[in-house]
């Protein structure tokens, strides 16, 4: 039998028309469609891969450095062939960024609706969790290897993966300053059940230790989020005396509409 043997792209193709850059613009196109601020997601979209990398900060907690500046820090490392792309497209699409876009909708529901403490308490501990496995799958998986992709093919993917990841950390930066939250996060190590991320279909074990960023409810302080289950406030002293000169007042208005009603009673029958 035949090996069919799949041509690879030319080096110049790495850059302007690489794979790495036509799908990062498709996936920031589908996240636009949920993002809070679709706005600064099209920016992004506008200046990636402008010669001089990225004008505006990601991937830190104020959004004010340039991460992305480096000159070609963003080209596509290696060539992939035709066999490859295909491989990483059919990912992309039906396991990263049905997953991936799961974050950004959450946000753009917050930004609807305001969320409880303990709401947003879960998701920015959820988003840091996502964060930390992809920062720790990076490193794994060019040593161990995944089925069905090759070396190149993990490279790329990791450099796609290295620019999503800074994407989301900074449109939840960007929504925590636009709704002046102040929080305070620690870097911690934790144990996660990768089960919750069996929809990526990455080599991972069953579980492992990665480095986050968490944080806990009595860390957030932000006049704009809900505070729910709160104790029931008791009622001063003044709110009891008020309430209970009401129910006085109705019961003499009871009283003497009862006493109208006898009187008129009585006058009939004499």
């Amino acid at each position: 039998m035949k090996t069919q043997i799949y041509p690879e792209n030319p080096a110049a193709l790495r850059g302007f028309f690489s794979w790495l850059k036509k799908t990062i613009n498709n996936v920031v196109s589908a996240i636009v469609e949920v993002s809070h601020n679709p706005l600064f997601i099209l920016e992004i979209a506008h200046d990636a891969f402008d010669g001089g990398g990225f004008t505006f900060g990601i991937g830190n907690n104020n959004g004010s450095a340039n991460l992305f500046r480096e000159s070609g820090y963003f080209e596509q490392l290696v060539s992939l062939n035709e066999y490859e792309e295909n491989m990483l497209d059919l990912w992309v699409e039906h396991r990263f960024l049905p997953f991936f876009k799961q974050y950004f909708l959450r946000l753009k529901q917050f930004n609807n609706q305001t969320p409880s403490i303990g709401d947003f308490t879960d998701y920015y501990n959820s988003v840091n969790e996502f964060l930390g496995l992809i920062k720790w799958y990076r490193s794994f998986v060019l040593i161990n290897g995944e089925n069905g992709l090759t070396m190149n093919a993990l490279k790329v993917r990791n450099q796609f993966l290295t620019f999503q990841i800074n994407l989301l950390e900074t449109e939840l930066n960007n929504y925590i300053q636009e709704k002046s939250i102040s929080v305070s996060s620690r870097l911690t190590s934790k144990t996660i059940n990768t089960n919750e991320y069996i929809q990526l279909q990455l080599n991972l074990p069953a579980s492992l230790v990665i480095e986050m960023l968490q944080i806990t409810q009595n860390t957030i302080s932000d006049p704009g989020i809900n505070i729910i289950n709160e104790p029931p406030t008791k009622p001063s002293d003044n709110t009891s005396n008020t309430s209970g000169m009401i129910w006085m007042l109705v019961g003499f208005g009871a009283m003497y509409l009862l006493s109208n009603e006898k009187e008129k009673a009585s006058k009939k029958e004499s």
